[in-house]
């Protein structure tokens, strides 16, 4: 019995010792863990986004990118290889190596005291080593060194291949300070490692003249208080940011520009580094710029796909992102994630985030990669990121400016090749119970009224297709009058009548003159009919044709070789029940039918046509094929190039706006109108648009302009 009380007494003993003892452990354990993580961060993680004051060029603020070699020796040290803005940096390698100078007379300064100068300058090292030191010298007239001090930088902790800044307050002696002698400044190379250094854009400032740094930015997700944390995987630190499911998205960096000097903002570097185990990645980094209710202005992405990446480490990714002048607002904010377009863990971490300004003399910066120009993606599922193309502004003499406006605030607005003598696209328009016929021409654009033969009533509807005018006076809707234009008498006049079957509706959508000169009328019930000449000349009902049964009666009809099959089709987008559907349809047997090289049976996935959208033609884009252009304006203004195949269609492209006056982007306005016509006659479409504000700004000017694509 005592025994067995003596076994229970030790057991219990036994026990609390345990206990004790692996209380011990685990509070040894916890407190490694958060010491650790005390230690385990980089020097750049206090680095903060500053408010940034440019100041002005005056004779006691110098920049010095390296651009040009005023004030520069040794220039054999300037190297294109790496650049922080412009082209153009320098760099010391060897032990004892010195870089580019800069030997700069010293201003005019008060003499009475020491002098204070602010000299920052920004480092690319290829290793995590750094053993240098900044110098500064004074040389008098006699180019005898009297004065020298060192800045040494001296870590094996810095983060490799990034731009990072340096900043030092040097105090030059009352005795050195005479506007006789010059002040040299360089980098001195003490590392053995034999690895590259690089230096730019040295800002050297005297007095009380301040250079600020550009806004600088470093998330390691260390002390990030939202969700997609994980202390999975990290490369530094303890946590990462994960996305695990096709279409899921990171933390989010949101930085507002009211932080930045955003007036001055050119371009964003990037560093960043992604991991995963998986091996068929697919993920992109984006960038967007919003307002301040959270409309998307400016989306941009780096693709991270199996062909630029490692599985099982981490991999790091650079790259500048050009910021247009027009995006910078003090509303808006820049938000920085990672959009997992598959399945599969992936984990950011240390984004490394550099807001780039212009310099002090307005020179716009040449990044090493702008992504608007160079980016390319993978084109599936119709999901962005797209890919963007660019319209330039075409220069109109001003004088023709209200010309251009009046057209879009005409009753009827038409386009086509009506004046076969000249080779470019008119527009005819009805203005104030007038008919005008509308042109380009070398820079110029000119207006002329015309008439019709018999008269045309100004509340007739009017149709067109290329060449052939189509009117349908309101009170007499079964007869279409067919007209063609007379360039010699500036009329158009009456071809041929039509007199319509009748029908359980009569709305017209479109009408079509076919190749072998018969005609046909598109309702909005989604009926064709098709009248043909008899031997006569007069045009006779032949056939009805029902392209889809549609309970809306909402239909848009366009019409152009969709399919590169030599032949014009007719593109019938029409909505049903929320959705919209399309079908295209070929001149086959003197009909319209579904066309044979379309089959419409390919699921679109995310991004489909929208019925509310504005939809247009682009022509000569590509030779064998023209394209649909889709402004879709519910949450922002997207102009969409969409590509027809057999089986489905293809969102290719964006198209963006270039050389529009001051910040009036078309993308801005609340009213937006276009057209678009081989108006300059080079054998591709351009876009004619116009712009008004509902809410009148000094700056969004009313105004109509066309914009050109480039070979």
């Amino acid at each position: 019995m005592r025994q067995t009380v003596r076994r229970i007494r030790m057991k219990t003993r036994n026990k609390f010792i345990i206990s004790v003892f692996t209380f011990i452990v685990l509070l040894g354990v916890f407190a490694i863990f958060f010491v650790g993580r005390k230690l385990d961060k980089l020097p750049t993680k206090n680095l903060n986004v500053n408010e940034l004051k440019f100041s002005e060029q005056d004779s006691c603020v110098y920049i010095f990118d390296f651009e040009t070699t005023m004030y520069l020796q040794n220039t054999g040290k300037l190297s294109p290889e790496k650049a922080f803005s412009g082209r153009y940096s320098s760099y010391v390698k060897d032990y004892n190596d010195f870089s580019t100078s800069i030997f700069l007379p010293l201003p005019d300064l008060d003499t009475s005291s020491s002098a204070n100068v602010k000299i920052g300058f920004w480092l690319f090292p290829e290793s995590s080593n750094i053993n240098a030191v900044f110098v500064l010298s004074i040389f008098d007239k006699n180019n005898k060194q009297i004065y020298w001090e060192g800045f040494k930088i001296n870590n094996n902790t810095f983060i490799a291949k990034n731009w990072q800044y340096f900043e030092k307050n040097f105090i030059i002696p009352k005795e050195c300070l005479s506007k006789e002698n010059n002040l040299k400044i360089y980098l001195w190379q003490k590392n053995h490692n034999n690895e590259k250094l690089f230096i730019d854009d040295i800002s050297i400032s005297f007095a009380d003249n301040q250079y600020n740094r550009p806004g600088t930015f470093f998330e390691s997700f260390e002390e990030y208080s939202g969700e997609k944390i994980s202390s999975k995987k990290a490369k530094t630190g303890f946590y990462s940011s994960i996305v695990k499911n096709e279409n899921d998205f990171s933390a989010q960096i949101k930085i507002p520009m009211n932080k930045l000097n955003y007036k001055n903002l050119g371009s964003i570097l990037l560093n960043f580094n992604i991991y995963s185990e998986e091996k068929d990645i697919d993920a992109v980094f984006v960038i967007t710029i919003n307002d301040s209710v959270g409309n998307q202005l400016l989306w941009q992405g780096i693709q991270i796909i199996k062909t630029n990446f490692s599985p099982g480490e981490w991999k790091m990714y650079n790259a500048v992102i050009s910021v247009p002048e027009e995006m910078c607002s003090v509303n808006n904010y820049i938000a920085f994630y990672l959009w997992n377009r598959k399945k599969a863990e992936v984990f950011l971490d240390d984004v490394y985030i550099i807001f780039k300004e212009r310099n002090v003399y307005g020179i716009e910066e040449n990044p090493a990669l702008d992504l608007i120009k160079d980016k390319e993606y993978r084109k599936e599922k119709n999901a962005p990121p797209y890919d963007f193309d660019f319209v330039y502004n075409y220069e109109v003499n001003p004088k023709y400016k209200g010309n251009q406006i009046k057209i879009f605030n005409g009753k009827s607005i038409n386009c086509g090749r009506f004046d076969k003598t000249i080779d470019f696209d008119q527009i005819l328009y009805n203005y104030k119970n007038n008919y005008e016929l509308f042109y380009f021409n070398q820079g110029n654009c000119y207006s002329y009224k015309i008439t019709f033969s018999p008269e045309v009533n100004p509340n007739s509807k009017i149709f067109n297709d290329e060449d052939i005018v189509f009117t349908q006076f309101v009170t007499q809707p079964d007869l279409l009058n067919i007209y063609t234009y007379n360039p010699s008498k500036k009329e158009f006049g009456l071809n041929n009548q039509l007199k319509i079957e009748k029908t359980e509706n009569s709305n017209i959508i479109f009408i079509s003159k076919n190749s072998d000169n018969s005609y046909s009328i598109v309702f909005e019930n989604g009926v064709i009919q098709n009248y043909i000449q008899n031997q006569n000349g007069e045009l006779k009902y032949q056939s009805s044709y029902k392209t889809f049964s549609s309970n809306t009666n909402r239909l848009k009809v366009l019409k152009a070789n969709f399919l590169g099959n030599g032949k014009k089709q007719l593109l019938l987008i029409y909505q049903e029940n929320n959705h919209t559907f399309h079908l295209l349809l070929d001149y086959l047997n003197k009909n319209w039918q579904l066309s044979p090289y379309h089959s419409n049976n390919k699921v679109i996935f995310k991004d489909n046509l929208d019925f509310n959208s504005d939809f247009h033609v682009l022509s000569g884009i590509k030779k064998e094929k023209d394209f649909l252009l889709q402004l879709n304006r519910n949450k922002r203004f997207e102009l969409k190039m969409i590509e027809f195949s057999r089986e489905t269609f293809e969102i290719l492209k964006l198209i963006e706006f270039k050389g529009f006056p001051h910040r009036q982007n078309p993308k801005y306005y609340e009213i937006t109108k276009y057209l678009t016509g081989d108006f300059l006659g080079d054998g591709k479409s351009q876009i004619f648009i116009f712009q008004d504000n509902k809410t009148k700004t000094d700056w969004l000017v009313q105004k109509a302009e066309l914009y050109y694509f480039k070979d």
